[in-house]
């Protein structure tokens, strides 16, 4: 019976989210029709009613269909951190990658997450007839933060406090700052809720055959929920350093702290009768469309890192064998001669990371440069970031690397585009110096951080964004008509098309709260630095 119902629940889902083998240029079906809605009788009996939502949500958190993976991480978060280059033949070379955005690709991040999880989330509240006080909800809406967080530094403002009142399109707008603040409120209540019911019922997974990253183990959910929670703390710090403090110190602090050893990172992986297939080799490989960013080659050869073989593939370029990468920001018409950089090395099976031991860590490390409670010193907990990257990519030497003091990210250069060089864009070397003044402290945690995060490109480029580390190349073309600085790089993605027709009211109050103008240039409520 139990077998029979995974497979079940493997068809709705993958239904769901088919993996298609064609390019990201495709049209998606408006964001308020989902005509992948399970029925009544599919749902009964063994709480599948509430858990058949639960990995649809976990689906969504990094998307693992290849079309919105593709719009919402590769193409943005991937190639904005510096770690890829797109080298699909997209619109004659002027599109996202280029600062010329194409419209369906405005669309589909939006879209995915309304649908997978929005409503999702709504379902799971209306079956249960609960608050977060319930910990099935509790546990709901850790997913939805989980994944909203990521859209809305996509985005800046989006619908979410008058959603609940259901059945319109017309919804208004949050500005960021209130969903930062709700969303950090809501964490708060689903730990505590959770908390509670570990307290009362030490040993119960009621929703382990629907967990496809902890089996149900709510410890470890409390545990990411506070990861998540340091780590939206940490993005306020520019902006509301007292907010960002406490809620960093009530997450490092909470009797079930953060994530601190690999074996409790958070990941998606295949189970309970569903394949999760990583949709990094489907961008290098199926597709073609992204490879190495010089950016991260720049860093990883300068430093002689040894993750360097586990992030990339080898290539020969004109009888020269290493690991080369393509400039971000490069109008690519015809990508025969960019198909010969180094790819990912990035396979179907690997799980996709949501959050690390190492980042909770490198996150630490700031907190306590900044004289927070973080219960360790920013020596300790950089050094100790570091170590367990290591440990996680599987490679040996951390200690000898982090005793290096000499060597600095090193030069570009392009073998097949010379034109496209560049000297080195830091001089940050890898050993910790107390001495060092705050913001050299702060360039060598995010380097580092940066580093580790890989392939994490969403949340790289938000640091990025945040901090100014690690310093990148700017990009060869920009089309953005001189709305996003070429130094600085583009701060965010403008609202969705789909949005301006079926909510344009809103979408204008929106651009109000949004503080500038709706595109590519115009910083986010945190980016204050």
């Amino acid at each position: 019976m139990k077998n029979m119902k995974y497979k079940i629940a493997g068809m709705i889902l993958l239904g769901m989210l088919m993996q298609s083998m064609t390019s990201c240029t495709k049209n998606f079906l408006e964001y308020n029709t989902n005509p992948d809605e399970v029925t009544d009788d599919l749902l009964d009996g063994d709480n599948y009613r509430v858990g058949a939502f639960f990995p649809q949500m976990q689906m969504s958190v990094i998307p693992t269909h290849p079309h919105q993976f593709q719009v919402s991480q590769n193409l943005a978060g991937d190639v904005y951190a510096g770690y890829m280059a797109g080298i699909g033949e997209w619109n004659q070379g002027k599109n996202g990658t280029t600062y010329q955005f194409i419209d369906t690709w405005l669309d589909i991040p939006f879209k995915d997450v309304f649908v997978s999880v929005i409503g999702a989330d709504q379902n799971v509240r209306k079956e249960t007839g609960a608050d977060i006080s319930n910990p099935v909800v509790a546990f709901s809406s850790i997913l939805k933060i989980a994944s909203l967080h990521r859209l809305t530094d996509l985005y800046g403002p989006l619908p979410y406090s008058k959603i609940a009142a259901g059945g319109s399109l017309n919804i208004e707008y949050d500005s960021q700052e209130l969903l930062y603040k709700q969303f950090l409120s809501e964490l708060t209540q689903a730990i505590e809720t959770l908390s509670n019911y570990v307290a009362q019922n030490p040993n119960a997974r009621p929703m382990a055959d629907y967990d496809l990253v902890y089996n149900g183990d709510y410890v470890k959910w409390i545990r990411f929920a506070n990861s998540l929670k340091l780590r939206m703390a940490m993005r306020c710090v520019y902006v509301d350093p007292k907010l960002a403090q406490e809620n960093a110190e009530e997450a490092v602090n909470h009797p079930f702290g953060v994530i601190t050893t690999n074996a409790d990172n958070a990941s998606l992986k295949s189970g309970k009768g569903i394949v999760i297939k990583n949709p990094i080799q489907t961008m290098w490989d199926t597709y073609s469309d992204c490879r190495m960013g010089a950016v991260i080659q720049a860093y990883l050869t300068g430093y002689n890192d040894p993750r360097l073989p586990v992030y990339f593939n080898q290539v020969t370029i004109n009888d020269v064998t290493g690991y080369f990468g393509s400039r971000t920001g490069v109008a690519v018409t015809n990508k025969t001669k960019y198909k010969d950089f180094s790819s990912p090395n990035a396979s179907f099976e690997d799980p996709l990371v949501w959050m690390t031991a190492a980042e909770c860590f490198f996150l630490k490390a700031e907190g306590a440069m900044r004289k927070w409670n973080m219960g360790v010193t920013d020596a300790q907990a950089y050094e100790t970031g570091i170590k367990l990257s290591f440990e996680e990519k599987g490679v040996s030497g951390a200690d000898r690397y982090i005793e290096d003091a000499t060597s600095k990210p090193g030069s570009y250069v392009n073998l097949v585009f010379p034109a496209h060089g560049q000297k080195a864009p830091s001089e940050i070397t890898i050993k910790w110096d107390d001495k060092a003044v705050a913001e050299v402290k702060l360039e060598r945690i995010i380097t580092q951080k940066w580093i580790a995060l890989y392939p994490n490109g969403a949340e790289a480029w938000s640091e990025y964004r945040r901090t100014g580390y690690p310093k990148q190349f700017p990009v060869i073309d920009n089309f953005s008509n001189g709305t996003i600085d070429s130094k600085l790089g583009i701060r965010r993605i403008p609202f969705p098309p789909s949005e301006y027709r079926l909510n344009g009211d809103n979408v204008s109050k929106a651009v109000t709260l949004l503080g500038g103008p709706d595109n590519g240039g115009t910083k986010l409520w945190w980016d204050k630095k």
